[in-house]
């Protein structure tokens, strides 16, 4: 592995632009973040106010003790645990969605960053473990049904989708039980990678040893999570443990209580953000308690107006008190919006720093008022490793065309006809320019005469020239269009270099499962992400591996 050069954010499209203005200490982000990840003495504060009742600890850490060890606890995240039930012990988290063989890469860079921080906080005397949150309470089935990968000529891209039939309709995404369509799923995976794939089998064998007909999909997830991390002391956590449900009680019931109040920080602190230049990533949904409620095979959000709370979208309506008492005796019907859960998190474990991607930092901007009211301290907000792998194919094909990394935000067909005009027909080319220029020049040499004969001349010159021009150009286009289909091998490389490093025009990271880096470098790939990690991250990481047993069809 070789890094090749970090990239602000900023250059990177689609970053939203709280996040970049946060990442660089810009004064508009300022205000919505009490403290910056680049401050040494952030996580010191964060820690001195921060205040932990040891019998929740107890029951917090007696439950993770349970849930990991069903997963495949390691000896490195049992004393981690260990750590953990010790007061004055905090916790670095991350989480994410459930997703097929772990989701897309950025799951492992998030998990790889928040390693790093608990290390680098230890070691400036803040104890601290890294804990990952398993999001398996959320309902969109669509964003985690399913694995991307590219075939060996990275020609094109496939969505290997997993079935979960008629029991998928409103259920949670971690409660769903996988069935007898993962013979075909785990057929699909194996023709999608290249025969001469090295580790191939590695991922088979993973998929047989976490995913079986009968396991839910969070168990699923977190057995793959705990046999690829665990050698790094990744402490898993599913907030939808009976015992976890339990600790959460508190917070739903306060929600009940100030929602109005919530309602209002939101709103202010959303009307703030658009004041300041930038787009509130949280959408408020007017009366909400910010609590769904599940029942009856759906998840709907509560709405309260006054004493009076009822579940969106149905008759099923409550006082405030009813809320509170059915939060009190059955909390598990309880789940947290995405505006409510980073503080039902912060008061179920004690994050010192929260690694979130970038849309993430940015919803966090509008929850400072939760925050206030609950009167606990804000996380530190940092944001995760953002990597694009560059495997020898893409090195090859961006050296063969003197291109760089960020080329291919272009798109195929500009950077194409690019490529063509520099390299392929670079000699035709400049004399369709050099035409140009001898037009222009011997135009220009009209000018005059043509202007002392009849000053309306001059205009019907310019006319010509823009009509020369235009057809001059159109003949070089359709030149260049017939030199692409002549150069057949130049579009394959381009469209080979973007579904590698710009798939579906997003970062791969957001796309690309991790199994295709797995099957090509084996657990050694986990290896170079991890030592390429740090643990306070402020660029995007471009970063080059070697063939270990990967070997890329050769594209010539």
């Amino acid at each position: 592995m070789r890094l090749e050069h970090k990239i602000p954010f900023r250059l990177i499209p689609k970053t939203p632009p709280l996040f970049v203005d946060y990442i660089e200490q810009g004064l508009a982000s300022k205000r919505f973040f009490p403290r910056h990840f680049l401050d040494p003495d952030s996580f010191h504060q964060v820690s001195r106010e921060l205040r932990f009742d040891d019998s929740h600890r107890k029951v917090l850490v007696q439950a993770l003790i349970r849930q990991n060890e069903r997963w495949g606890i390691s000896e490195k995240t049992r004393q981690n645990l260990e750590a953990l039930s010790r007061p004055g012990c905090y916790a670095v988290v991350t989480g994410q969605q459930v997703g097929l063989l772990t989701g897309p890469c950025f799951n492992m860079y998030k998990a790889f960053t928040t390693i790093r921080l608990a290390h680098h906080l230890t070691g400036q005397g803040i104890t601290s473990v890294p804990i990952f949150w398993m999001e398996t309470t959320d309902h969109d089935l669509e964003e985690v049904d399913h694995v991307v990968l590219l075939d060996g000529t990275a020609q094109s891209l496939s969505q290997i989708k997993l079935s979960f039939g008629p029991q998928s309709d409103g259920r949670p995404v971690g409660n769903l039980v996988l069935g007898p369509d993962l013979s075909e799923f785990r057929n699909a995976l194996r023709a999608q990678f290249p025969a001469n794939s090295g580790f191939a089998d590695l991922v088979l064998n993973l998929v047989d040893q976490c995913y079986h007909e009968g396991k839910t999909l969070s168990e699923a997830f977190a057995s793959m999570m705990a046999q690829l991390l665990g050698e790094y002391g990744l402490i898993l956590i599913d907030p939808m443990d009976a015992a976890i449900s339990g600790l959460s009680r508190p917070v739903f019931k306060w929600a009940f209580q100030h929602s109005s109040v919530l309602q209002d920080h939101m709103a202010q602190r959303s009307e703030e953000i658009i004041q300041s230049g930038f787009e509130p990533q949280i959408k408020l949904d007017p009366q909400s308690t910010f609590v769904f409620l599940t029942g009856e095979g759906a998840r709907r959000l509560l709405l309260q107006n006054g004493n009076e709370v009822w579940a969106k979208g149905s008759d099923q309506r409550m006082t405030v008190d009813q809320a509170r008492a059915l939060a009190e005796s059955e909390p598990e019907k309880f789940t947290a919006s995405v505006a409510l859960r980073p503080l039902l998190q912060d008061h179920l474990l004690p994050t010192v720093g929260y690694v979130g991607g970038p849309s993430e930092t940015s919803y966090w901007a509008q929850l400072g008022g939760f925050y206030q009211a609950w009167g606990r301290p804000m996380p530190v907000l940092v944001p995760r490793a953002s990597f694009t792998v560059s495997t020898e194919k893409s090195q090859k094909i961006l050296a063969k065309y003197g291109l760089e990394f960020s080329s291919v935000f272009k798109g195929v067909e500009r950077l194409t006809a690019e490529v063509l005009e520099r390299s392929v027909s670079s000699d035709v080319s400049k004399q369709f320019d050099l035409l140009l220029t001898r037009v222009n020049e011997g135009l220009s040499g009209l000018k005059p005469g043509l202007e002392a004969t009849e000053t309306t001349l001059a205009g019907a010159m310019e006319t010509a020239r823009q009509k020369i021009e235009y057809q001059i150009n159109n003949l070089k286009a359709k030149y260049l269009r017939a030199e692409e289909r002549r150069n057949e091998k130049v579009v394959k490389h381009i469209v080979a270099l973007e579904n590698l490093l710009w798939p579906r025009k997003n970062l791969q990271e957001r796309e690309l499962n991790v199994s295709f880096f797995l099957a090509r470098y084996g657990r050694g790939f986990l290896k170079t992400i991890f030592e390429a990690t740090e643990p306070l991250p402020d660029s995007h990481m471009l970063i080059q591996v070697e063939s270990d047993g990967a070997r890329e069809e050769a594209e010539d």
